[in-house]
């Protein structure tokens, strides 16, 4: 019985705690940012004042509508950027965890175009002084927690589950 075909049925071969850490870190990561965006749209009307009169103050001889228009933009735009990247990085995320190791150099970039967002954000949609301070805490531990999950995933223990080739017990010879 020494026959090395494998199986007809591929057993599912189970992450490595590297991969799992790192797949936790991702979905801590994506509720953070969550809990964050939230939290700004709850004081929505407080950050669309404030950013009303900061657009007001470039441009004080703009139309009321354009002001609010260009108001609006600003805001829902910078939200609707944080919520797409989170998006972006949970497809990512469910596409590594599907083994497909490649996926985390896509990942690396759009952390980095997360990071821009972050930037943009923070100075539009977070409220300045101590009553923005969770959530700017929320958007950086978001950040973090992310970062820290990619760079396990890219630890050695993490690549050798992507590129294992799957089966379980193969080349078992009795």
């Amino acid at each position: 019985m020494s026959d090395i075909t494998p199986p007809p049925v591929v057993q599912r071969l189970e992450p490595t705690a590297a991969v799992k850490v790192s797949g936790t870190l991702w979905i801590v990561s994506f509720a953070a940012g969550l809990i964050a965006t939230l939290f700004v749209f709850i004081s929505r009307h407080d950050q669309l004042q404030r950013i009303r009169e900061l657009v007001t103050g470039l441009e004080p001889k703009e139309d009321v509508e354009v002001l609010g228009s260009l108001t609006s933009l600003l805001f829902w735009g910078s939200l609707g950027a944080l919520v797409l990247i989170i998006a972006i990085e949970a497809l990512l995320v469910h596409l590594m965890m599907r083994r497909h190791g490649r996926t985390r150099w896509a990942m690396l970039a759009v952390l980095f175009l997360h990071s821009g967002v972050l930037l943009v954000a923070d100075t539009l949609v977070v409220a300045s002084g101590a009553e923005g301070i969770y959530v700017r805490l929320l958007l950086v531990g978001q950040l973090t927690l992310a970062g820290a999950g990619l760079v396990i995933s890219m630890l050695p223990a993490a690549s050798a589950w992507f590129r294992a080739d799957g089966i379980a017990g193969r080349g078992f010879t009795a």
